[in-house]
């Protein structure tokens, strides 16, 4: 009897043990904020990464490493002892190939790692988005040209708002099949949210959509 117990103390303080290791192994020490499940970037284009320090032992360190995996193989080494500073841009090289991917980020010595989300990269998209570009501060009520290059006879435009966590939501229909010139004179509706926004562009026979790079959409300055 006694060594039946002692056996089943044993199994039990293995469990709790293995539970333990497993937990401890899940606990990431970045939040890594973008890119996330509904990032999709195309190979070649830039790309933001941004985290927050989550673990006390994060906060202490002052140079990261970052890589692209997919699985548990480094696709690409994106930057390495670069400054723990919360952001970094970087452009992807054009011959990635399309597919889910994540980003690690680790301290120098690699004892402290997280991974993002998986996101997708895809293929380039023959449509170019000249405005609006990432030095772009448009106000609520002012026109403005949004301006691409691509062939195709029409072209459907939409907004898409950028939210605190680095997620896209739908906001308006710009533009639905209007003929293909190259621009479009954007009237800017009073009402939307102060923020960072992206254009989406969509120009058949092409099938994927083009995103902008993020810019900025705020009230206009009052006169005083």
């Amino acid at each position: 009897m006694k060594r039946n117990i002692s056996l089943l103390l044993i199994l039990i303080s293995i469990i709790f043990c293995g539970t333990d290791v497993s937990a401890q192994a899940s606990i990431q020490d970045f939040n890594i904020i973008t890119p996330n499940h509904t990032s999709r970037i195309e190979a070649g284009e830039t790309l933001l990464i941004k985290w927050t320090n989550y673990s006390y032992s994060a906060r202490n360190i002052s140079m990261l490493n970052i890589y692209i995996v997919k699985g548990n193989d480094i696709i690409y080494t994106v930057a390495k002892n670069i400054s723990n500073n919360g952001k970094y841009i970087t452009k992807l090289p054009s011959d990635l190939n399309p597919g889910q991917y994540k980003i690690k980020i680790t301290s120098v010595d690699e004892t402290s790692s997280a991974f993002s989300e998986a996101f997708r990269i895809i293929a380039e998209i023959p449509i170019k988005i000249i405005k609006p570009d990432s030095n772009s501060m448009w106000e609520q009520g002012n026109e403005h040209k949004i301006k691409w290059s691509a062939k195709g006879d029409k072209v459907y435009i939409n907004l898409l708002k950028i939210t605190k966590a680095g997620k896209l939501t739908s906001r308006l229909r710009i533009a639905d099949a209007e003929d293909n010139r190259g621009e479009y004179l954007w009237h800017i509706p009073d009402g939307l949210e102060d923020g960072n926004y992206i254009v989406a562009i969509r120009i058949p026979p092409i099938k994927e959509v083009k995103h902008s790079m993020p810019f900025t959409i705020k009230k206009p300055k009052k006169n005083k």
